[in-house]
């Protein structure tokens, strides 16, 4: 005899469908402003030539937007990378500290005059979308990693750092951290604040935008070896002083790029498996004349057995782990620092755990 759905089946079907629309409908933006009425308060710029990578410097970009208007706006970030720049992390960074991860538009930086980047182009700008209407006075972080080549086939090496002039940021704030081992440091413009401690001090500098200007920095220093120098003073080369990132300096991103459409699958599968529980008969219990009929007892586990059958050994057919390459290990000790959750001494003393693994 064919069972006819339950009145629970059929509140579970339009919870379903109830939940699927609430997800998956774009929210509306009732009066929301345009990209005018945001700016970008200030701008972080951490640089670190030769940190990580044999010649290049690991940029890493915080931009605070702030909506200035009296009404909700909404506009796209929109962050500007010299030509030849490998681009790494970008994402938004949420006030717990979590790093969402956004897919960027890069495109080709047209009417903007940074600078001769050495390559003959103007850069490009990188660009991904806020994703919701930011209320009067409210702020949205963004941070995005990227490197650009360093030229080591000499000792006397020459870091050169532009930005855009732009008359919608209002600071921008540059932390250079100078490698270890290198001599003879210079920078112009001068520092704005004294050097940190340490064998790779940062310096900082104040710098304030105007339109059609483009902001500038350039620094020369001497260094003889083109090993990163994070991996250097990992194997004691450089002596056993420890440097640390600027304060409030940006972290690494975080996994949790979850957009609304994948967020609606997780809920519709999640739902659609208890529905199907339900109008199945699935997963309830069964009455002690059910029990009775199958053998079983009016209580505790059946003749046949216990009711939950337990997984078979983990161990059993499985195939064994993928070996992380050492650069992936590298990679994921760097994100693990950027972060926060070790300090630079455990960093360096992984660094030269994988140098000497792939020796």
């Amino acid at each position: 005899m064919k069972r006819q759905p339950s009145r629970g089946s059929i509140a579970a079907a339009l919870t379903v469908v109830m939940l699927l629309v609430v997800v998956l409908t774009p929210p509306v933006r009732a009066a929301a402003g345009t990209s005018e009425e945001l700016r970008m308060e200030r701008l972080t710029v951490d640089l670190r030539p030769e940190y990580d990578a044999r010649g290049e410097m690991l940029a890493i970009y915080q931009a605070t937007y702030v909506n200035t208007a009296e009404r909700p706006a909404t506009a796209d970030v929109a962050l500007w990378v010299p030509a030849g720049a490998r681009l790494g992390e970008t994402c938004e960074l949420t006030a717990e500290g979590e790093h969402v991860c956004q897919l960027p538009r890069v495109s080709q930086a047209e009417g903007v005059d940074p600078g001769d980047d050495g390559s003959g182009s103007q850069g490009l700008w990188v660009r991904w979308s806020m994703g919701r209407a930011l209320a009067p006075g409210e702020r949205y972080r963004a941070h995005m990693e990227f490197y650009v080549p360093v030229d080591v086939s000499r000792p006397e090496r020459t870091v050169t750092f532009r930005y855009p002039g732009s008359p919608t940021v209002d600071r921008i704030q540059v932390h250079f951290m100078r490698p270890a081992a290198a001599t003879g440091f210079t920078s112009d413009p001068e520092p704005t604040s004294g050097a940190s401690s340490g064998t790779a001090p940062v310096f900082y500098y104040e710098m304030a935008p105007n339109a059609g200007t483009p902001v500038t920095l350039t620094a020369r220093y001497a260094r003889s070896t083109s090993e990163p120098f994070a991996a250097a003073a990992a194997s004691g080369e450089q002596g056993s002083g420890e440097s640390r990132p600027p304060s409030g300096a940006p972290g690494s991103m975080l996994l949790s790029q979850v957009g609304s459409w994948g967020l609606g699958v997780v809920v519709l599968a999640v739902l659609t498996y208890f529905l199907v529980r339900e109008t199945t008969g699935r997963g309830r219990q069964r009455t002690p004349a059910h029990a009775a009929a199958r053998g079983g007892g009016s209580g505790g586990s059946t003749a046949g057995g216990a009711r939950h059958r337990h997984p078979e050994s983990p161990q059993a057919g499985r195939p064994s782990p993928r070996r992380l390459q050492p650069e992936e290990e590298r990679r994921l000790a760097r994100q693990a620092l950027l972060e926060g959750r070790i300090s630079e001494a455990t960093y360096r003393e992984l660094v030269s755990d994988l140098q000497e693994k792939s020796r």
